[in-house]
C-alpha cells in the first residue's frame, strides 16, 4: 500500500463513519454475500445477518467467516427460531 492509497482508504472511512456505516457491518455483508449460495427474501438476510452480528460480538477467536458458514449450515434453525440452537456456542465447534 502506498501513501496516496492510504490516504483514500482513510476517506472512505471518514465517509462510512458519517454515514454511521461501521466496518463490522461491512465485514458481516460481504462475507454473507460472499458465502450465500442461495436465495433468501430481504427479512431471512436481516434475521440471518443480526444472528450472526450478535454472535460475532459475543464468542472470542471465532473469525467471521466460520461464524457466518455455521450459520448458513443451520440457516432453517435461525430463520424458524428452534429454541435448541444457539450460533455462538455451535460456531465455536467449527
Amino acid at each position: 500500500m502506498n501513501k496516496e492509497h492510504l490516504k483514500k482508504v482513510r476517506e472512505i472511512i471518514k465517509e462510512l463513519n458519517k454515514k454511521h456505516i461501521l466496518m463490522i457491518q461491512l465485514d458481516i455483508v460481504y462475507e454473507l454475500d460472499c458465502q450465500l449460495d442461495f436465495d433468501i427474501s430481504d427479512e431471512d438476510y436481516c434475521k440471518l445477518y443480526n444472528e450472526i452480528e450478535y454472535a460475532y460480538l459475543k464468542v472470542e477467536n471465532v473469525g467471521i467467516g466460520v461464524i457466518v458458514r455455521c450459520a448458513l449450515d443451520n440457516f432453517n434453525k435461525i430463520i424458524n427460531d428452534d429454541e435448541d440452537f444457539d450460533l455462538r456456542e455451535e460456531c465455536c465447534w467449527y
